[in-house]
């Protein structure tokens, strides 16, 4: 076999090669149907909201379970809960 005609094979080759190539696809394909709403969570005794560790579904599928970081200022991040009454854990309903 020619050179000219091993060059020809294998770029007929990789062509049918890359009929084979799985098509990326995009992960968000669709519009959002989701929106935010400020003011949606009301914490008890008119508490600030703190940094959210986590926040769950209820299996109910109506209720959000969140970890809260208690209130405290940026000199104390990791253990703004220590000493404090307050309740790191809180159950949402869908009123807020």
């Amino acid at each position: 076999m020619s050179f000219r005609n091993q060059i020809v094979s294998i770029a007929a080759l990789l062509a049918l090669a890359s009929l084979f190539v799985p098509q990326q696809s995009v992960a968000q394909n669709s519009t959002n149907p989701y929106a935010i709403v400020e003011g949606w969570a009301k914490l008890p005794g008119g508490r600030v909201m703190g940094a959210v560790g986590k926040a769950k579904v209820d299996p109910d599928g109506r209720h959000i379970w969140a970890v809260i970081r208690c209130d405290a200022g940026p000199d104390r991040f990791g253990s703004e809960c220590v000493d404090s009454d307050l309740d790191p854990v809180l159950k949402f309903d869908p009123d807020g």
